[in-house]
């Protein structure tokens, strides 16, 4: 039992404990029907929220493609907003592979003008969308 911390190790424990205070990257890593956030830090890389929902096959005149994306959209959009602290966050990457990662961009900022959301306007210059080989958190490493 150790009865004095150095003050290094004290401040690897306190951002072990809580993340979000001093994560500089977040990521969005997505594929269709699964997403996950991720706060990146030197040492970490912890999931925030993941969000995985059925999406039916794209089938023309089939509506519940879209119904199905767009709540889809929503469920990250509200984690995104639950989970990233734009006050430290320097980046937030957006990754997909196909376009969803553009659609997702387009949901984000058509909402946001929309519900006239000034922290993620203020921070759109903050996004980078990529691309990635798959939608899971191991297409960060």
């Amino acid at each position: 039992k150790k009865h004095h911390w150095d003050s290094v190790y004290m401040e690897v424990l306190d951002d072990a404990r809580d993340p979000t205070k001093k994560a500089e990257i977040a990521a969005i890593v997505m594929q269709e029907g699964l997403a996950s956030i991720c706060l990146i830090k030197s040492s970490l890389t912890k999931v925030c929220a993941k969000i995985e929902r059925t999406i039916p096959k794209k089938k023309e005149g089939n509506k519940s493609f879209t119904t199905a994306t767009n709540k889809f959209f929503d469920d990250i959009y509200t984690s995104l907003k639950r989970c990233i602290n734009f006050d430290f966050v320097k980046v937030v990457l957006i990754g997909s592979p196909g376009f969803l990662s553009e659609d997702f961009w387009q949901y984000v900022m058509d909402r946001a003008v929309k519900e006239v959301d000034t922290s993620l306007l203020k921070n759109k210059a903050k996004f980078i969308r990529t691309h990635t080989s798959y939608g899971h958190k191991r297409a960060i490493d």
